[in-house]
């Protein structure tokens, strides 16, 4: 049986306000060998996390709706 690769989705966080020295978190929030689980999954938790949105994160996809 062909061992096959775990993906996943995750979020770094790092605080904006001392850019020149700062650590770096990054927080698995889904591990899955299946793509279509992965691919279902992620723009939930972009839009969870506001990722889209400019002033919070960098995704631009799905695109953000300033509400």
């Amino acid at each position: 049986m062909k061992d096959r690769k775990r993906k996943v989705i995750y979020k770094i966080t790092y605080p904006k306000e001392d850019r020149n020295n700062f650590c770096i978190r990054k927080e698995i929030l889904m591990e899955s060998a299946e793509n279509k689980e992965i691919n279902e999954n992620e723009s939930k938790f972009i839009l969870l996390f506001e990722s889209n949105n400019p002033a919070i994160g960098y995704n631009k996809w799905p695109k953000f709706k300033n509400t």
